[in-house]
């Protein structure tokens, strides 16, 4: 794992104080509060590390237990990151008889940055040549491996510990990143990269360090401390913001070309300063013309089931009709009934034009310039989640709760096991549930397509949302319902309805309410292909009828992917 300690010019840090050195010591005097992100990222490192040690038949103990994030997609992303590490592995016993690899290896590069030192993920090395790998585990930007100062300062590092032992030409440097489908790889010659750190990297340090230099604002911003405050970013936004007073046809091409490649940086550091505003005044202080007040809500049901109830004593129904969703259509009828009744009354709309910059993957747009500018529109600034997870409403029942021991099924891996049966009244998690297995089946593609030479359709692939009333006739726990099947080889956090952990047992059981943890996942394995569902964490709401049910919980999630693909 890291080491403990502080370095004032960190490698990770090392793409914001390159481009502006004074922001290093200013950044020194903020808290660090850290993040769920890193909170995540930590844990995922982690649990990368021991599955990697595993592979290389090394002892390690198993950290899930002590991991605050854990989650099935961490697991498939810990095993894909020791698996492609152990590919490079066998590739370089093709060249080398003896190569070696180094597991979260400390590394030093004070001899270019004063105090410089980090830990690198992994370090490989064979005839020639040393692979330096770094795992990341966010999902929210895609980091590129190519010219990356963080990966060349731990290549630096490397290289004194190894460069005097081994005969090294070349450095090899790799970003993973499972979430993201990125595995990008950037290489270049000893002698460039050592030129780049007496040329580049140690003037620039010595600046940072001694926190001198100019101040310079751009996409490094983003994660500067200091980034709601900075004077010199204040500034350059607030002139670029000038030509706010200007209409689109008075400016020139060239002032609208650097609008555009400045307007996003612009739009988020107006909200840096809102949401410092607000944080701020939520701790007390007045800002002088502005005020504090309780926002905007809408109204909501506290109990659904009980409003049904009573407007259906009243005479009245209380659902509306409506027409199902293709892809729950397409469920209802069967592929193949699909295609025959209403293929003629499905189409794929364009999409809304979008202007992005030229390194944006999709194709361009044939469309006429001015067309282009009418339909285009500026993107709201949102929240990063992830797509794949949910998080149930209150009214799901849990069946089947197996969620204080595992049990293994058909001598499989033991699990953790709970059936959530959702009612078809719930359209908001349904709807949630239905945009994640989409979400899933996007972030699976190349799992689902394996050696195949195209990735099935969603439509023909086995998926966790099913009809309790078609699957479920005879059992009236399931009318009117959808219902999920979630597993997990850990044990899921259970809570009560004021978040307090739950540590009765007898207060969970078959038959209760409440919200469910969920993420969805891809699964390819042994010719079976599909979505399947992981169990996160549960919140008991409400007692409800204990629940005998008709079926074995062994035989509900008997299912074919109990190879554990999803969660290996």
């Amino acid at each position: 794992m890291p080491p403990k300690g502080h370095s004032i010019l960190s490698a990770s840090s090392s793409d914001r104080w390159l481009h502006c050195p004074p922001s290093a010591r200013l950044c020194e005097t903020y808290e660090d509060k850290g993040s769920d992100y890193a909170a995540e990222g930590t844990d995922a490192h982690a649990l990368c590390e021991y599955k990697l040690l595993k592979a290389l038949g090394m002892e390690a103990t198993d950290p899930t237990k002590s991991l605050d994030w854990y989650n099935a997609e961490m697991e498939d992303c810990a095993t894909g990151y020791a698996s492609f590490i152990m590919e490079l592995l066998e590739d370089a016993k093709q060249t080398c008889s003896d190569p070696v690899v180094l597991i979260e290896q400390r590394v030093d590069f004070s001899r270019w940055v004063e105090q410089g030192f980090g830990t690198s993920d992994a370090i490989l090395i064979s005839d020639g040549t040393m692979h330096v790998i770094d795992y990341k585990h966010g999902l929210g930007i895609l980091v590129c491996a190519e010219d990356n100062p963080q990966m060349k300062c731990y290549a630096l590092g490397a290289l004194e510990l190894f460069d005097d032992i081994y005969d090294i030409d070349t450095v090899s440097m790799t970003i993973y990143q499972p979430r993201r489908q990125n595995v990008s790889t950037y290489e270049v010659s000893k002698d460039d990269l050592y030129q780049w750190a007496d040329e580049v990297l140690k003037p620039t340090a010595d600046l940072a360090f001694a926190s001198d230099g100019n101040f310079l604002c751009g996409e490094w911003c983003g994660f500067c401390k200091a980034k709601h405050e900075c004077r010199a970013r204040a500034e350059a936004n607030l002139l670029l913001a000038q030509h706010d007073f200007k209409l689109p046809p008075l400016l020139t091409d060239s002032e609208i070309e650097v609008i555009l490649s400045r307007v996003d940086e612009l739009v988020s550091w107006a909200n840096d300063i809102k949401e410092y505003a607000l944080q701020q005044a939520i701790s007390g202080k007045e800002w002088t013309g502005w005020k504090l007040v309780e926002g905007r809500s809408n109204r909501r049901y506290t109990n659904e089931a009980a409003v049904s109830k009573a407007v259906e004593s009243a005479g009245f129904d209380p659902y509306e009709k409506k027409l199902l969703g293709i892809t729950a259509m397409q469920k209802l009828l069967g592929k193949s009934r699909f295609e025959e009744l209403l293929a003629a009354y499905i189409e794929k709309p364009q999409g809304k034009p979008t202007l992005v910059p030229e390194s944006d993957k999709r194709p361009a747009m044939n469309t006429a310039k001015n067309d282009l500018w009418r339909n285009m529109t500026m993107s709201k600034n949102v929240k990063m989640t992830n797509p794949m997870k949910v998080i149930t409403g209150p009214n799901t029942r849990w069946s089947y709760a197996n969620v204080w021991e595992p049990k293994s099924i058909n001598g499989g891996t033991p699990k953790y096991s709970v059936s959530l049966i959702i009612p078809k009244s719930d359209t908001k998690t349904v709807a949630k549930i239905e945009a994640a297995i989409e979400a899933a089946y996007r972030e699976g593609e190349a799992k689902l397509k394996g050696n195949g030479k195209s990735v099935p359709a969603l439509s023909v692939l086995k998926t966790p949302l099913r009809d309790g009333d078609l699957e479920r006739p005879d059992d009236p726990a399931y009318a009117g319902s959808y219902f999920v099947n979630a597993n997990a080889t850990s044990a899921p956090g259970i809570v009560d309805a004021d978040r307090n952990p739950i540590l009765t047992r007898s207060e969970v059981y078959s038959g209760v309410y409440g919200r469910a943890s969920i993420s969805f996942y891809a699964f390819n394995s042994s010719g079976n292909k599909g979505i399947v569902c992981g169990l996160n964490n549960l919140q008991k709401i409400r007692d409800g009828e204990p629940l005998g049910g008709k079926a074995s919980a062994e035989s509900d999630f008997a299912t074919d992917d109990d190879d554990d693909d999803f969660l290996d």
